[in-house]
């Protein structure tokens, strides 16, 4: 089988979790035997992986990156006429619907899968488009059941028409000793307990109001600290917040990590806190989750599709829920180990890439079938 999928970025070194979704799932699909012809910008980093054939684009860079619908489309038709593929995998419908629309225009034999993480997430103009793509796509991939339940309800698309599968997690994450170095670099010690977050710095993210969280759990004389890892536009406000507060000891921006450096970091702290406003999946929580780390999350969009509360962690719907089960956190390091065996139990039994992938290519399969029967 050969699938074709246009990217915007398929980066070793992305913080995005839609750019690390679609790598990994490429990566594997190719691993499977799936021959994966993949579009993207001139110049853009990939690594490099047997199986994928990588064409670019005559331009290194995509703005606004709604364009890419256009710029990809000769593409598409090119690679076509020379080595059909069988689907036609759409990652993002803001930057690629519309030239899925036309692609199926021309050639409707061919079946077209949409992936989504959540409804929103290119702003006005996916709103614009979606209703029209409900109906050009043969299949809807969503990594959660809480965004397969946004489609259906708000667009009325039957339930057979959307699978729900969720993410995997790298095989790098999992449980190592605490790092001495990095114990050191950010002057944590046992007595401590430390928070991270890892994600970008946005308003939907939410990292600013863990300020707040780390405020109060200090001033009850608690000894905890906050690392933020990541980078984003709120990182100026969040630098100039810590300091106005006095929480300079107390909370620390950590640069974006990867690959080993990752799984270090995880490994040396002890509670993972993601306190988003609105999420599809969040690929950072179950990767904490595989490294043995009990998760406080906020209680919403598909959180209880990963934490199980009180299990392998907290569901927080109001900030005096943030601030109790932190402080029980704190308190009762023996829960922490407790949660940390079903967060790991969770992860192994429930968030495979290789599951994920098996399921997807069932789906091809059964697509590339119905569409020679029509």
């Amino acid at each position: 089988m050969r699938i074709c999928s246009p990217q915007l970025g398929l980066s070793p070194q992305s913080i995005l979790g839609g750019e690390i979704y679609d790598r990994e799932i490429l990566h594997y699909l190719a691993k499977y035997g799936i021959e994966c012809e993949i579009i993207l910008p001139l110049g853009k980093p990939h690594p490099q992986v047997p199986g994928w054939r990588i064409t670019s684009l005559p331009v290194p860079f995509v703005y606004p990156p709604h364009i890419f619908n256009f710029l990809v489309l000769p593409q598409l038709f090119s690679l076509f006429r020379q080595r059909p593929f069988q689907i036609l995998r759409i990652h993002s419908p803001a930057f690629l619907g519309v030239a899925a629309a036309i692609f199926k225009k021309v050639y409707p034999q061919i079946p077209i899968v949409g992936t989504y993480h959540w409804l929103g997430e290119g702003g006005s103009f996916e709103n614009f488009l979606d209703p029209y793509l409900m109906q050009v796509f043969d299949l809807i991939i969503c990594d959660s059941f809480y965004t397969k339940n946004q489609i259906e309800k708000k667009f009325q698309v039957n339930s057979d028409k959307i699978a729900a599968i969720h993410n995997g997690v790298d095989s790098i994450l999992k449980p190592a000793p605490k790092s001495k170095t990095l114990l050191k670099k950010y002057n944590l010690d046992e007595a401590t307990t430390t928070l991270l977050f890892m994600g970008l710095f946005i308003e939907r993210k939410n990292p600013q109001f863990l300020l707040s969280i780390i405020s109060q759990l200090r001033d009850l004389g608690l000894k905890v600290k906050l690392l933020l890892c990541g980078k984003g536009p709120l990182e100026p406000d969040l630098e100039l917040q810590i300091r106005q507060q006095g929480l300079t000891e107390y909370v620390q921006l950590v640069p974006p990590v990867f690959g080993l450096a990752k799984k270090e970091l995880f490994n040396t702290v002890d509670v993972f806190v993601h306190p988003a406003k609105n999420e599809g999946f969040s690929l950072a929580v179950v990767e904490a989750m595989a490294c043995g780390l009990t998760v406080v999350i906020s209680d919403g969009f598909s959180a209880q599709e990963a934490v199980v509360d009180g299990s392998n962690g907290f569901l927080c719907k109001t900030q005096n829920d943030w601030v109790t089960n932190l402080i029980t956190l704190t308190k009762q390091p023996r829960l922490r180990q407790t949660m940390r065996q079903f967060a790991l139990e969770k992860v192994r039994s429930e968030f495979s890439w290789t599951k994920a992938v098996q399921k997807q290519v069932k789906l091809f399969h059964e697509l590339i079938a119905q569409k020679k029967k029509e």
